[in-house]
């Protein structure tokens, strides 16, 4: 049985074709979740083929200037997408490094507090961990390498910690209300202007927003987030993203 094409043609022509400053929403519904579909858009943005035709998903266009993609989701991680674009023959780290890919995640560290109270705690709980190989130093430190030099040998785990940082910038939730939501969009503008800064004429860059939805589910009025100041970020987002003659996507779920 032939295997079937990364993008199927009859989505190449939704895919491939986005107007200037457009706002696109994809819902998930029973038994086809959203991150499908935006898998496919990855890989017309920046697949490669060896056809000369735009619609088959390459990230050249016609005029020869390039598509760069800004990924920022608040459901899935770094790992899930690097691992499920591989599927499909995109390399993100690939692309991040040469600055055609960038990816926000806002789920790892979104609502990790640094507060002076944690910090103590972690100071007072790694003090107490370090008097007990002290007093155990002669004999029990051995009987515990071998564990910690398993967990070590996982291949491809090492490297991909080492890469991640370079590709990936962490949203936190801080403050309240819009003031919160404006420190996250002025760190998603950093990184769509660090793809502007290699850009030439023509160059188009395509935002994404997975699971939007996550965020205002997370958050809601306790937190003086609602419907209406999600509306207006993902506009204020749409517009900044659309002085780089692009497209936006928006993704979530209902």
């Amino acid at each position: 049985m032939p295997s079937q094409p990364p993008l199927p043609p009859l989505l190449t022509s939704y895919l491939s074709d986005q107007r200037e400053s457009s706002l696109t929403l994809v819902s998930s519904i029973l038994g086809a979740t959203s991150n499908w579909l935006v898998l496919r858009y990855l890989y017309a943005a920046l697949g490669t083929s060896s056809s000369s035709s735009v619609s088959i998903g390459t990230d050249e266009l016609s005029n020869g200037a390039k598509r760069k993609v800004v990924l920022v989701s608040f459901l899935r991680g770094w790992e899930f997408w690097r691992a499920e674009a591989k599927r499909l023959g995109l390399d993100l780290a690939r692309l991040a490094d040469k600055q055609q890919f960038a990816f926000v995640d806002g789920l790892s560290e979104l609502f990790n507090s640094s507060s002076p109270a944690s910090s103590a705690q972690m100071n007072t709980g790694s003090a107490v961990r370090t008097t007990i190989p002290l007093r155990s130093q002669p004999g029990a430190v051995p009987g515990r390498g071998p564990p910690s030099a398993v967990t070590a040998v996982r291949p491809g785990t090492e490297s991909l910690r080492q890469r991640e940082p370079g590709a990936v910038k962490k949203l936190h939730f801080t403050g309240h209300g819009i003031a919160a939501l404006d420190a996250m969009e002025k760190d998603i503008i950093s990184e769509i202007s660090r793809q502007k800064s290699s850009m030439t004429d023509g160059d188009e860059t395509l935002l994404i927003i997975d699971q939007p939805d996550f965020l205002l589910a997370a958050t809601g009025a306790s937190m003086g987030i609602g419907a209406t100041e999600m509306a207006e970020w993902v506009t204020d987002l749409q517009q900044v993203r659309g002085s780089t003659d692009g497209a936006s996507l928006d993704t979530s779920t209902n």
